[in-house]
This record gives C-alpha cells, sequence and structure tokens, in this order.
C-alpha cells in the first residue's frame, strides 16, 4: 500500500451536491409519475369491466399525491445538500489520517489541506501547492451521509471513491475505500480493511 499516494488520494474530497442533476432527476420522476397516472386512466377509459384481480387500478388523485411526495422529498434532499455546501466550503487542514490500521498525525498529516468551493470542486494542497482535484455528489439523507468522488486531476486520476463523511462547524471526518471497495459503513479505519480515515479542521478565513 502506498501511504502517501493513499494520503493524496482521501485529502482531496470536498462535501458537494450538484444540485442541477438533482433537478433534472426530480423533474424526471415526477413526469414519470404523472405519465403512469394519466396512463391508467385512459386505460380505465378503454376497458371498463377490466378483470377483477382484488385490487384497485390508482386513481388520478393517487398518483399526483405519490408524485408531489417524491417531489418533497428530492426538494428536502435539495435543502439538505445546499446547507452541507455552505458549511464545507472553505479551507479544511488535515490533522490525522489513518490508513489501513496506521496513523499518521502531527505535521506529516498537516501538510495537507483542502480548499472547497461553492460549486462543489475541491482542491488538494500539499504544502500549499495544488497536487489533485476534482467533483464529489452527497447525499446527506443517508445514514451515515455518504460521498462519492472522482479526482480529475492528479494522482488517481478517473477513478471512484466510496465513503461516509460527518460534519461539524469546525471540524469534519471522512471515511473512504479505495477504488472497487464497498463503502464504509462506519468511521474506523482497522487493519486490513484498506478504509482511510481523515479528520480535518476549519481553518480561519484570512
Amino acid at each position: 500500500m502506498r501511504l502517501l499516494n493513499i494520503l493524496l488520494l482521501v485529502t482531496l474530497v470536498g462535501i458537494a451536491g450538484c444540485e442541477s442533476r438533482e433537478e433534472a432527476r426530480r423533474k424526471h420522476v415526477v413526469n414519470n409519475l404523472k405519465q403512469l397516472g394519466l396512463a391508467l386512466h385512459a386505460n380505465n377509459a378503454t376497458n371498463p369491466e377490466p378483470t377483477d384481480t382484488g385490487e384497485s387500478a390508482p386513481s388520478d388523485e393517487t398518483s399526483t399525491k405519490a408524485s408531489e411526495n417524491v417531489a418533497t422529498a428530492v426538494d428536502a434532499k435539495d435543502e439538505a445538500i445546499k446547507k452541507d455546501r455552505k458549511l464545507i466550503e472553505g479551507t479544511w487542514r488535515v490533522i490525522a489520517v489513518e490508513i489501513d490500521g496506521n496513523k499518521l498525525e502531527g505535521e506529516a498529516a498537516r501538510k495537507f489541506s483542502v480548499v472547497n468551493g461553492n460549486d462543489g470542486t475541491w482542491s488538494l494542497r500539499s504544502d500549499g501547492n495544488e497536487v489533485s482535484k476534482g467533483p464529489s455528489t452527497i447525499d446527506p439523507t443517508m445514514k451515515p451521509k455518504t460521498i462519492d468522488f472522482t479526482p480529475s486531476e492528479g494522482e488517481g486520476k478517473g477513478e471512484l471513491h466510496l465513503g461516509i463523511y460527518e460534519l461539524g462547524e469546525k471540524t469534519r471526518k471522512l471515511c473512504i475505500a479505495p477504488p472497487g471497495k464497498g463503502r464504509p459503513a462506519e468511521f474506523t479505519s482497522p487493519a486490513g480493511s484498506e478504509f482511510n480515515l481523515v479528520t480535518f479542521e476549519r481553518e480561519k478565513a484570512k
């Protein structure tokens, strides 16, 4: 396991969401549900005496309520993403890293920082020099909250990482799996897991 390379990969994460993608998905779901309601209504009109299966077909009102419920759930997720994006924007200093059971602390860890933009982008810095960057997506409605990211530049370019995150006002924590492995279920990095546990603290704006 290349310790430094893994460290570079896990510390580059920026908590961000893609609101436009979520909005498009919401509209797609709502439209599909509405179309389903219309299709059922048309089918009942042309076949007034369907075979009794013991189950009644959804009414237009039921379909409309279902679509509204889905839209509400998606809107709530969008708001949660906006909230976490606002909290994460800025510069964060790495204060501790645990990789596959091996700990890295002190100045060796603090040389790394990540700068998060409000558009969901992130930039990993080592001694102030950018070494990687890319986008990430989150789902704050999951427990624990989930994050996926793929570096677009630097070490690990194009490789998908699945992880979880915990976000506070001044600190945050990430647990990330290497490419090809399933998402961690908790914030631990025992020997043999290959998981990467990273702790950050927010840097004061200059």
